[in-house]
């Protein structure tokens, strides 16, 4: 539905996460991975509004339909998730997580990921904070790589082995770097609460 600024300033909205074009681009993203590792088997993606799974396990099921393919979301607020539980679209209360970037409704009207997710997903895993916590330490102390709360879930997947779905050629897609520099600062010394 249209918005009083759409409205006004007559501008096309284009949805972040439950448009078909975004879920197709999103999908390029599934087709790299099947590219640079054509043996892979399992592929965990961290899951909001479900536009990033919904391409990318589009895009690997249409091909390799063996790969599991696991949503994995924090068990503060998870949206698609409990939409799922629910057989559909619901609101969850919004709640401070380390994956903040995870949080957010899928939105009652959702028109396209919510039923994509269902379709193609295997399994979904919830993972608190102090996991999400341990998996941003281990990114960075293991691999050297800054990641924000959302990008530490997959990780966690597999190092606690939360899902009977891993095979033995796993990508854990780790989907971006926006932490704060005080708060990523507390995570690692172990002061975050």
């Amino acid at each position: 539905m249209p918005n009083n600024f759409q409205k006004k300033k007559n501008i096309t909205l284009i949805h972040p996460f439950d448009d078909e074009d975004i879920i197709i681009g999103q999908g390029t993203v599934g087709l790299e991975m099947l590219k640079e590792f054509p043996e892979v088997d399992t592929v965990i993606i961290p899951t909001s509004g479900g536009g990033l799974i919904s391409g990318i396990a589009q895009a690997i099921k249409l091909q390799k339909p063996n790969t599991k393919i696991i949503a994995v979301s924090m068990e503060r607020g998870p949206s698609m998730y409990e939409s799922l539980q629910k057989g559909e679209p619901v609101d969850v209360d919004e709640v401070e997580t380390l994956a903040d970037c995870l949080g957010g409704s899928i939105g009652l009207d959702n028109k396209f990921t919510f039923n994509i997710v269902k379709q193609y997903v295997d399994d979904f895993v919830l993972v608190s904070e102090e996991k999400i916590a341990e998996g941003i330490r281990m990114n960075f102390t293991e691999h050297k790589i800054v990641s924000e709360g959302a990008a530490a879930t997959s990780v966690m997947v597999v190092k606690d082995k939360l899902t009977s779905h891993l095979g033995k050629n796993i990508i854990c897609l780790i989907c971006g770097g926006n932490i704060d520099s005080e708060l990523f600062n507390k995570v690692l010394s172990n002061a975050h609460p």
